[in-house]
């Protein structure tokens, strides 16, 4: 776990300046991983919160919360107790909080919130079996869906759209962003109310 940790080059992870502190992330990690007792865990994700995965005074999330996600969610799989509950929580700021203007995405222009809810939807089945602590985790998480499309058809004005589902989708019709590399460049929006996520491939 330290080792993972220390394999990031936390500097290099852009950010904000005067808001975004490599070294709160790399040693709030670090302490939270060897945290023991509940001093220890509220210390660690307060440096955290505190300029190293996101700026609570300013309610904002960095970038550098991506890679720190799974750390996290490590963590709270190997920790019990105080650390596990530190672990989650951060991870669950991280979605709610907004991003900073000019950083609202990864390197590779995804979203800083669907990119740590990945993290989130890969671990669901452990995150589920510990029952209440992860309830509100998983729920979050479930609000920030993405489609990976993997076949296109237009048909006159409309484009059918055909891959899978991560998360769920939200009741109400609505036009979301498109990106990636296999969408027509006529489509700039798709309207949810065409979409039957039983067609879709997978909903987890």
């Amino acid at each position: 776990m330290i080792d993972a940790i220390e394999a990031i080059d936390w500097c290099s992870v852009p950010g904000p300046t005067d808001y975004y502190r490599p070294e709160a992330a790399l040693e709030g990690l670090h302490d939270l991983a060897r945290a023991r007792g509940r001093t220890e865990a509220a210390s660690a994700a307060s440096h955290l919160a505190a300029g190293g995965i996101m700026h609570d005074h300013s309610g904002t999330v960095v970038p550098a919360a991506v890679p720190a996600a799974p750390l996290l969610l490590q963590i709270a799989q190997k920790r019990t107790s105080a650390a596990q509950a530190a672990a989650l929580e951060l991870v669950e700021d991280a979605l709610n909080l907004h991003s900073w203007p000019g950083f609202a995405r990864t390197r590779g222009q995804v979203r800083l919130c669907c990119a740590i809810a990945d993290h989130v939807h890969a671990r669901a089945p452990f995150l589920a079996g510990l029952g209440g602590p992860s309830r509100s985790l998983l729920a979050t998480a479930r609000e920030h869906w993405r489609a990976d499309i993997e076949e296109t058809c237009v048909e006159g004005s409309d484009t059918l759209v055909f891959g899978f589902l991560t998360g769920s989708l939200p009741g109400l019709s609505r036009e979301v962003e498109l990106g990636g590399t296999g969408i027509p460049k006529a489509a700039t929006s798709l309207n949810l109310a065409a979409l039957n996520p039983q067609c879709s491939g997978s909903n987890s």
